[in-house]
């Protein structure tokens, strides 16, 4: 394989892992995971049930803030899907904001979840605002902060259940490992930028397990 093709494979391996590990589709992740848990662990969920819940927090955490910021693509305020430019993200940040705190009392009242996981939607919506607030001055990353959200969401979970999580927990540290060699290799963020990001969001939402 050349230099020349190396390089182009890298760059698409990076994009495409941008892509899957793409902020906005995290909680999307999170909850196919936790129904996934509680189906093998406690008890089988209907599954009317369980696609209601992932329904709606696609809706909520994905689609909704997806639509915004193609919207504002549209409209010249925004450059690009990634929001690469960190003075372009105030805005798209504030909507997904809102539409999360919904999401949130969508699980607490709608779908009636656990207040464990209640609280960790909360701190994942947390997590958002504090990179919205950081980003006014630094550019921390977003992609990081969501999937050490993921991760300390899934860490907590396990620690709340009193399952043993080691498997899983090493393959998202890898994933957090090659998510950021992806985004370096788009240029996208420093070292630090990447691991700031990763240690609020792991940090912020497995603190909920530890108080129910």
């Amino acid at each position: 394989m050349s230099r020349l093709s190396f390089h182009k494979l890298t760059a698409v391996s990076a994009q495409l892992l941008s892509a899957v590990c793409y902020p906005m589709l995290m909680p999307v992740w999170a909850m196919l995971l936790l129904c996934a848990a509680v189906s093998r662990y406690a008890a089988p969920l209907p599954a009317a049930y369980t696609a209601f819940v992932i329904g709606g927090t696609a809706l909520f955490c994905f689609l909704v803030p997806l639509l915004v910021v193609l919207l504002l693509i549209r409209q010249g305020v925004v450059t690009d899907l990634y929001i690469n430019n960190s003075r372009e993200r105030t805005l798209p940040y504030v909507y997904s904001l809102v539409s999360m705190l919904v999401w949130v009392f969508f699980l607490w009242q709608v779908v009636k979840m656990p207040a464990v996981v209640t609280l960790m939607a909360l701190a994942g919506t947390m997590v958002l605002a504090l990179v919205a607030l950081i980003n006014r001055w630094w550019k921390i990353s977003v992609h990081l902060a969501a999937f050490g959200g993921l991760t300390g969401a899934v860490c907590g979970y396990c620690w709340h259940a009193s399952l043993n999580p080691t498997l899983l927990i090493s393959l998202f540290f890898i994933g957090a490992l090659l998510l950021m060699l992806a985004r370096l290799r788009l240029n996208a963020h420093t070292p630090l930028q990447l691991v700031c990001g990763y240690l609020l969001g792991l940090c912020l939402t497995f603190l909920p397990a530890l108080f129910c």
